[in-house]
């Protein structure tokens, strides 16, 4: 069976025909707004965003799973770059490497003591910045511990890509922020890959 197939079994309260999800994923997976692909699909906005919704908490799901995959490599280097942005009033905080990045703001994955150490000495001094925004973090392994080895400007670009695509949504609800920055976050991991199979992969 494949994965769009067992999407569709398993998806609960069908608004439209099964054959039509999957043109539901790929819109949504071409970044199209509720109203645009509402419009593709002559279906009520109501109804896309019934889709929508629950292929955006899918998406939360797998980005809990790839977040707990990028501490555990980032827990192993011995230098950590924190990274700060602040959008629509929202203070960001992220670590980015190789393999993608993910949000240190309520990160319960995280080392006790790291979470301490950046809450104490690096996120209030990273907010009031003036001209920096990333923090480099060291690790000592023999005792455990971490040290701020300097504040400085670097390239965020996980930043431009935030700002451009919610700035199509013309203006972002406060309850609804952290859902888009998720989805964001998801798109931004996934810009290599096929975003239309992700998608469905999240709903499978």
């Amino acid at each position: 069976m494949s994965k769009l197939e067992n999407m569709k079994i398993h998806i609960k309260n069908a608004k439209v025909k099964s054959q039509y999800i999957d043109k539901i994923c790929y819109y949504f997976s071409k970044d199209y707004t509720a109203i645009q692909t509402s419009k593709e699909l002559e279906f009520s906005r109501q109804t896309i965003n019934h889709y929508y919704k629950l292929i955006r908490s899918k998406i939360i799901e797998k980005n809990i799973l790839f977040d707990y995959k990028l501490i555990v490599y980032t827990l192993e280097q011995n230098c950590i770059e924190i990274k700060h942005l602040n959008i629509y009033n929202h203070d960001i905080f992220y670590v980015e490497n190789k393999l993608g990045i993910f949000i240190l703001n309520n990160q319960s994955a995280l080392p006790y003591n790291l979470s301490v150490f950046f809450k104490e000495k690096v996120e209030n001094t990273l907010t009031n910045h003036k001209k920096a925004n990333s923090a480099r973090v060291l690790y000592n392994k023999e005792n455990n511990s971490y040290v701020v080895s300097g504040f400085f400007k670097s390239d965020n670009k996980f930043e431009v890509f935030l700002q451009k695509r919610l700035r199509k949504f013309r203006g972002i609800n406060k309850n609804n922020f952290y859902t888009h920055l998720n989805e964001s976050l998801f798109r931004y991991n996934q810009r290599n890959k096929d975003i239309y199979l992700e998608t469905v992969y999240c709903l499978s």
